[in-house]
């Protein structure tokens, strides 16, 4: 078993959510349980600034660890965690909140325990990963004074608003209309497109009319389209043909593999992540295995404000975005990252 750390990028601002990414990989020849998801917190994190020494990262929520919270990882397999690292939680008074809260060089390392954990338990630990975190100047040091407040910050790492938080809101709004160069704008829209997605999920099926105005305008401000597949990693859209419009080029997919004709039939999707949907019962029904492969299978989302009729065929050649293509995986197929692939004539760029 072996464990990697990785940073989204080596430079960010100072008040930058830092996206930290633990690789587990199993190495051996038979599979092991791995913990499921970030929720379970088994990951340890560790952070120093320069060559001071290495403290813990306190998760914002502790879950207790058990059998249901794991899953076997079968041989060459590979378990993604990623982390959104902006605030400490629990902090003492007095004490600064941020992780980074001073510009400079950081480190970091992951530390794994092997299931089950117990006293004694086996631990695998990553490699030290450097980064940088950046003074802001001219207007990102004008809008650092403004979003340096506990409750924007934590909207940031997290975006999640609570009840009497609807300022943070119109001042993220505000922001991105005054000062769209500003280098804060992409930690913004992230944090504006969570947000927006949980709320359209989970929430906004009520009769708010003042909330449902506010979802309008952050659907504006973000230019969300009606029909595309979003990239987390790039912030960018790939549009979907219309609907009712054929897919050029599907009938070239896997042209030999009759299981690709059945009629698929997908409600509104409002930024759900492409692995989900390829999960949901709509599509696993048919007996085609359809997953996304690491390092991609956190980038891509589904935006879709209609109900999706099409083919397995027809869908699969949609939302393979340039970069992107299907190989076959067993009795089933895997979306894989292909960046020599020419752009698709499903998914146009936006």
């Amino acid at each position: 078993m072996t464990v990697a750390l990785t940073s989204l990028r080596t430079e960010y601002l100072l008040g930058e959510p830092v996206v930290l990414i633990v690789t587990l990989k199993n190495t051996g020849r038979s599979a092991v349980l791995a913990w499921v998801g970030n929720f379970s917190y088994a990951v340890d994190l560790d952070i120093g600034r320069g060559e001071g020494p290495l403290r813990p990262y306190k998760h914002p929520i502790e879950i207790w660890h058990d059998l249901d919270a794991a899953l076997p990882l079968q041989p060459g397999e590979q378990k993604v965690y990623v982390f959104r690292m902006l605030l400490h939680h629990g902090a003492h008074p007095g004490e600064s909140q941020l992780v980074f809260a001073e510009p400079g060089r950081y480190r970091a390392k992951a530390t794994y325990p092997l299931y089950p954990i117990c006293p004694k338990g086996r631990m695998v630990e990553s490699k030290t990963v450097e980064f940088h975190i950046n003074p802001p100047h001219g207007v990102d040091a004008k809008v650092w004074r403004e979003i340096n407040r506990p409750k924007f910050l934590r909207f940031l790492q997290s975006g999640e608003l609570r009840r009497e938080d609807g300022d943070v809101l119109n001042k993220a709004l505000e922001i991105l209309r005054a000062t769209p160069e500003t280098s804060y704008r992409v930690a913004i829209r992230w944090a504006l497109r969570d947000y927006y997605a949980h709320r359209r999920y989970f929430g906004l099926r009520e009769p708010d009319s003042k909330a449902c105005g506010k979802l309008q305008e952050i659907c504006r401000v973000l230019d969300v389209p009606k029909r595309a597949v979003y990239s987390v990693a790039e912030d960018k859209y790939y549009l979907l043909p219309p609907h009712g419009e054929g897919i050029p080029g599907a009938d070239r997919l896997f042209s030999g593999d009759q299981r690709l004709d059945r009629i698929v039939n997908l409600p509104p999707s409002e930024f759900f992540p492409l692995p989900v949907v390829l999960g949901t019962y709509a599509i696993a029904k048919h007996g085609v295995p359809l997953r996304v492969a690491w390092p991609i299978e956190e980038d891509y989302e589904l935006v879709c404000d209609t109900p999706i009729r099409q083919t397995l065929r027809e869908f699969m050649t949609s939302v393979a975005v340039p970069g992107t293509k299907w190989v076959r995986e067993r009795d089933g197929y895997m979306l894989v990252p292909a960046p020599q692939e020419e752009p698709k004539a499903g998914a146009k760029q936006e």
